[in-house]
């Protein structure tokens, strides 16, 4: 059921370009229309994800800017999807004002925490050290197949 919802929510620019080239847009995005550099580190596979994970991981990152952007007055990003150990790892950090009043429990960052968690996989927000607020994600490769417990 979930990995159904999921399907219906693909987005036409994955299957369009790739997770690569998406974040890569999604980066563009960020430095161009909002005005906030957005540093990309990607380290992927060359063998295409599986869609699921893709749209997670796009979400995710996605989500880490939109906040950035729009609460955190940050005027830099770092964004960084790599795969590291078995796992891929998504990270947005950014050097804004930190989680403010929803804490990290907005509505965009608790659907990104239940598409991790349904996918086996760790998600954390919180306080960078540096200041700032770092979202990321580590998913299990390849993503485990059949419905989450």
């Amino acid at each position: 059921q979930f990995r159904e919802v999921l399907r219906a929510q693909r987005l036409s620019v994955l299957d369009d370009l790739g997770l690569e080239k998406a974040l890569q847009q999604l980066a563009h995005r960020s430095t161009t229309k909002l005005d906030l550099p957005c540093a990309l580190r990607l380290d992927l596979p060359p063998r295409e994800l599986d869609p699921e994970l893709e749209l997670i991981v796009y979400r995710c990152v996605q989500e880490g800017i939109t906040n950035a952007a729009k609460h955190a007055r940050a005027t830099r990003l770092q964004v960084e999807v790599i795969v590291s150990e078995g796992e891929l790892v998504a990270t947005v950090t950014d050097d804004g004002v930190g989680l403010g009043a929803t804490g990290g429990q907005g509505f965009g960052l608790l659907g990104v925490r239940e598409r991790v968690v349904a996918a086996r996989g760790a998600f954390e927000v919180g306080a960078h050290p540096g200041g700032g607020t770092r979202l990321g994600i580590r998913l299990p490769l390849p993503l485990p197949r059949g419905e989450p417990s």
